[in-house]
């Protein structure tokens, strides 16, 4: 397992620890236990960030294919303009009510977890349900541009920009849920 599917593996398994930190223990020693477990987990992390943090030379390989799933995810979007009165389906012919950013997600998420040495294809799928997809277009346009213009030197630096790209896809998704688009 690499670092990075390493660091997410332990980010889960803390998430995990603290949800069954709020349960209510009738045995103190069991409540003891998690919180050991949790702290050791923390400080793994804390040791795996900071190996995370040394100049690597294989880093900036997720940067391209950061900018290889934009540039397809662009593509699927000029593709879908070509026939008219398409829009991207926020599903993605599956009964998932906003899929489509899921979909996305996971593609940056792979390109990070593979760090650079897979490259998701996005295709996506189009449908007659208008809806304003310019602001995600975009926004995928900028993050390119802004990519372009970057170097990766650490793969930190890989997950940071990975976890605000899924910040601000979530914002997006929250204004289309308060529009009514997606539930």
């Amino acid at each position: 397992m690499n670092d990075i599917k390493q660091y997410y593996k332990l980010i889960s398994e803390i998430e995990m620890s603290e949800f069954r930190l709020t349960f209510n223990y009738d045995n103190q020693d069991k409540f003891q236990e998690e919180v050991e477990k949790n702290k050791t987990l923390k400080d793994e992390i804390g040791v795996l960030k900071i190996k995370l943090s040394d100049n690597s030379s294989n880093s900036d390989d997720i940067r391209l294919a950061f900018i290889f799933v934009a540039n397809s995810l662009l593509e699927s979007f000029t593709n879908i303009k070509r026939f008219g009165n398409f829009y991207p389906d926020l599903s993605q012919g599956m009964i998932i009510s906003g899929y489509l950013f899921g979909k996305i997600l996971e593609d940056f998420k792979t390109a990070l977890k593979s760090e650079g040495s897979y490259h998701p294809i996005s295709d996506i799928f189009m449908s007659q349900n208008e809806w304003n997809f310019q602001p995600l277009e975009v926004f995928i346009e900028n993050c390119k541009n802004d990519l372009l213009k970057m170097d990766f030197t650490s793969k930190i630096i890989a997950i940071d920009y990975y976890e605000g790209f899924k910040t601000s896809i979530l914002a997006i998704v929250a204004t289309l849920r308060e529009k009514g688009l997606i539930r």
